[in-house]
């Protein structure tokens, strides 16, 4: 872990995240912790890294809770020249409000020093774990400029309270002190009842825990007038889409309207259909005029007629375009589409003009022109 600062503002979260994520997770793993977090309870640490932690009875780690004055002293942290320290290589140093010691206006002692810049080298004995230190504040401006030229990793947690949210908290990482840059990672977390009972949080001299009141409300997103109109509406307008949808791919849902014609085209379709099956089968229809049943009877399909006017004369073709040519009993020709008539062998055989059947040999031979007859452009269909 090297140095690490965790920062924020009162109340959001830093002490606690240090306590849960750091103290705790150290003890479980049998690590001595030197820190002068006020009220800290080692007999409710103990239960915790036994029953969330799962930590092994009797490899618990020890907790040594130190004054403000014990930090400030020459012989809180080891060196070549103090065995009879306070810290002792591989301890895990965690100092709250760290600020009163080693602040941006003040000076740092020798001794505080050289553990800043040599604490990686002193090792426990048998486990070769080094020493670790870990700071709180509220801001890393507070630091001084030579503690925060070796600083690892910040943190700064933050409560959501904009969002009306006191149970969750959200912790964003950094390399180094300067925050102003994109975080490395970002947590949200919901705080663990389990885990106050471990400390007591900005409690000052009277030993008990302070609570927080809010004093103005608006800070609250979610009681803000443009929420309570927007909710609302996003709802309604969510809902609507979803009915909508469903109604476009569902072919079982139909509007009223469509319902309506619906029902009312049944009854004139049944008609039309009882009647089709009375005429299919025969059966005995409505009176007559003279009161007698009338039998009703299956329609006969008409052939179409055959012309008495016009007959096939023969086809002419105008590059790639070819035109039918018929001919009237007074000898006048008209130029028809090839699409009007049927064809065989490549000319063409039967027609329908004007609702008549028209082949050679329809139409009135007797009353036709001897002479050739013209072809008038004007009479040409397309």
């Amino acid at each position: 872990m090297a140095i690490s600062v965790y920062t924020g503002v009162m109340g959001s979260g830093k002490t606690y995240e240090v306590v849960g994520y750091v103290i705790a997770p150290a003890l479980a793993a049998g690590r001595r912790v030197v820190t002068n977090i006020a009220g800290f309870n080692y007999d409710e640490a103990y239960d915790f890294c036994i029953e969330k932690l799962k930590a092994k009875p009797g490899h618990v780690g020890e907790i040594v809770v130190v004054e403000d004055d014990d930090v400030q002293r020459p012989s809180f942290f080891p060196s070549d020249d103090n065995s009879n320290s306070i810290v002792r290589p591989g301890d895990l140093v965690v100092i709250d409000e760290c600020w009163r010691f080693w602040g941006a206006d003040g000076a740092i002692s020798e001794s505080s020093m050289e553990f800043f810049r040599k604490h990686r080298h002193l090792t426990h004995p048998d486990t070769g774990v080094a020493c670790d230190l870990v700071l709180i504040t509220q801001a890393v401006s507070d630091l001084h400029r030579k503690l925060k030229n070796v600083v690892e990793l910040s943190f700064r947690a933050k409560k959501a309270k904009s969002l009306g949210l006191n149970s969750i908290y959200v912790v964003e990482m950094w390399e180094g002190t300067n925050q102003r840059r994109k975080s490395a990672s970002a947590q949200t977390r919901r705080y663990d009842p389990a885990i106050f009972p471990l400390y007591k949080s900005y409690s000052g001299a009277t030993d008990a825990a302070g609570k927080e009141v809010a004093v103005d409300k608006r800070h609250n997103v979610l009681k803000s007038w443009k929420f309570v109109l927007g909710a609302p509406a996003l709802v309604l307008l969510g809902i609507y889409s979803v009915w909508g949808v469903v109604s476009f791919f569902d072919p079982k849902t139909t509007t009223k309207d469509q319902a309506a014609e619906r029902d009312q085209a049944t009854p004139s379709r049944a008609k039309d259909l009882s009647s089709a099956e009375g005429v299919k089968s025969g059966r005995v229809g409505p009176s007559g005029t003279d009161g007698q049943p009338i039998q009703s009877q299956t329609p006969v399909r008409q052939t179409p007629t055959m012309s008495t006017e016009w007959r096939l004369s023969g086809f002419v073709s105008f590059g790639q375009r070819r035109v039918v040519l018929i001919i009237n009993n007074a000898g006048r020709v008209r130029a028809v589409s090839p699409s009007m008539f049927s064809f065989s062998d490549g000319r063409p055989v039967t027609g329908t003009i004007d609702g008549q059947t028209v082949t050679e040999w329809t139409g009135s031979l007797a009353s036709a022109t001897s002479q050739p007859p013209l072809i008038s452009m004007g009479e040409m269909t397309p």
